[in-house]
């Protein structure tokens, strides 16, 4: 998941669509599925300057590798 204060909100990252309804009846005001799309791409799109916060809570490589290439300078990481 991707978290910003402000306009953009929380940004859900997930190749489920289970878990992305899900993360959406929980409050993610915009949800991504990787395996359908660039997902930095859709994401920079929505947030321009890119994410505050990057919470990575999954383990696949991918997932870690799409978590560190959303991180701009004063992005703050973390992992659960």
């Amino acid at each position: 998941m991707t978290k910003v204060g402000g306009e953009g909100g929380l940004i859900a990252a997930e190749i489920s669509e289970h878990a992305l309804a899900q993360a959406k009846r929980l409050g993610a005001r915009h949800t991504v599925n990787p395996s359908c799309s660039d997902a930095k791409v859709a994401i920079y799109e929505i947030l321009p300057a890119g994410p505050d916060l990057v919470i990575e809570a999954a383990e696949p490589v991918q997932a870690v590798e799409l978590t560190v290439s959303l991180l701009r300078r004063g992005s703050i990481l973390s992992r659960l």
